[in-house]
């Protein structure tokens, strides 16, 4: 799965994949360090738990399944997780980057 990040944009090449190891092929197009955080929730991407700081993603609230920290300016990276049936959501946690409207959803089915 093709994953693009600029500021206060993510896009993908599929919201939806099939159960199993997904690779997320993640490239920073700038222009700022940007995070991939990844969750399963059934909560809308756009409706996640506000942290203390009213900027980021309270990431304690949710079930974490994994994530890269830091994704440079101008690099790839790729991210395999397992991934079960049911509904992740994907963000950027760098102070108002989420609210900016980096995040989106992506579905994993059986038969994807």
């Amino acid at each position: 799965m093709d994953v693009t990040l600029r500021d206060f944009s993510i896009r993908t090449s599929t919201s939806t994949v099939a159960a199993g190891t997904v690779a997320f092929n993640i490239d920073n197009r700038g222009p700022a360090t940007h995070e991939f955080v990844v969750v399963r929730t059934d909560l809308p991407h756009d409706r996640l738990p506000a942290a203390a700081d009213g900027l980021s993603v309270d990431e304690d609230a949710l079930t974490g399944v994994g994530e890269i920290s830091e994704v440079d300016i101008w690099k790839s990276y790729t991210l395999q997780l397992r991934l079960a049936p049911g509904t992740y959501v994907f963000f950027c946690n760098l102070e108002g980057h989420y609210l900016g409207g980096m995040s989106g959803t992506l579905v994993v089915s059986d038969d994807a």
